[in-house]
């Protein structure tokens, strides 16, 4: 992680916080969250096995803001200075790989099925996350245009697919291009291909 991708754990607080609250649920109903990383690297270069950040005063840091989130960020190469012997297990499973307690061999049993499966990530990770994260390799190989034409092209059949369901609706071709943002022409394409 770079310095500018700290970023990243308001993002993932921000997801986790808008999951919690439906339409008219108040905040105090949040639930206490975490956001861990687990990092292969001492992120911030002091040699402690764990990094706990919670909002704090700075004027005064006994004073604590409260709001029921916390980030924290492993560093798996401390391992071995971890006092609790159950995370201390963690940290080394993810060091060497080694399963050696009831909670790694259960983690490793979860790796070993879903390692390959395509339908696992399909589940969990929604398909423009999945193509960002695609992206992102591909920037680096070169095929970063190839990826945001693929973005592209997956935008417009997804507005292709609501167009159809808006026929079905009987909508008018006025608002189906102006809610989809097809154009006129392509709406009568659509019309005539159903």
């Amino acid at each position: 992680m770079s310095y500018l991708d700290f970023e990243r754990t308001r993002y993932y607080q921000g997801l986790q916080d808008i999951s919690f609250l439906d339409k008219g649920n108040l905040y105090r109903t949040l639930p206490e969250s975490y956001i861990l990383f687990v990092c292969l690297f001492d992120l911030f270069g002091k040699d402690l096995p764990v990094y706990s950040f919670k909002n704090i005063c700075e004027e005064d840091p006994s004073i604590s803001l409260n709001d029921k989130s916390s980030k924290v960020f492993y560093n798996v190469n401390a391992w071995n200075k971890e006092s609790n012997m159950a995370r201390r297990a963690l940290l080394k499973y993810f060091y060497d790989s080694k399963a050696e307690d009831d909670l790694t061999k259960a983690i490793e049993e979860q790796v070993h099925i879903t390692r390959n499966l395509r339908e696992w990530r399909k589940e969990h990770m929604p398909v423009e996350q999945e193509i960002k994260i695609q992206a992102s390799y591909a920037y680096d190989d070169g095929f970063s245009d190839g990826v945001d034409q693929g973005i592209s092209q997956g935008a417009h059949d997804k507005a292709v697919e609501t167009a159809r369901k808006m026929m079905e609706k009987n909508m008018s071709s006025e608002d189906i291009c102006e809610l989809t943002g097809l154009s006129l022409n392509e709406i009568k394409r659509i019309a005539v291909s159903n």
